[in-house]
């Protein structure tokens, strides 16, 4: 068995995959698409030219909006300390009580 040099200039099924896999955590296509040895432009040529690609492409921008709304939300759940809080502080009522 001959190790062959991967085709980096070609998209295949298993380089898709990864690819919205990773536009699925990241929301960015650039970085997933170098994830996959590939370039934006041809992560987006794809795109306009298959449409279940497009289809896919469009439900793994979906996931990562919601992903990272997910996180604000956890975020903005977690108590801080009174004086890193970025609400108004009520000074007619003080900070101890």
């Amino acid at each position: 068995m001959t190790n062959t040099p991967q085709d980096n200039t070609r998209w295949t099924g298993a380089k898709a995959g990864e690819f919205l896999r990773h536009l699925a955590r990241s929301g960015m296509v650039a970085p997933s698409a170098r994830a996959v040895g590939m370039s934006a432009r041809s992560a987006y040529r794809l795109r306009d030219r298959a449409p279940q690609f497009a289809h896919l492409f469009a439900m793994a921008l979906d996931e990562a909006k919601r992903r990272k709304a997910a996180a604000g939300r956890r975020r903005n759940k977690q108590k801080v300390h009174p004086l890193l809080d970025t609400a108004p502080i009520d000074w007619t009522t003080g900070l101890g009580e």
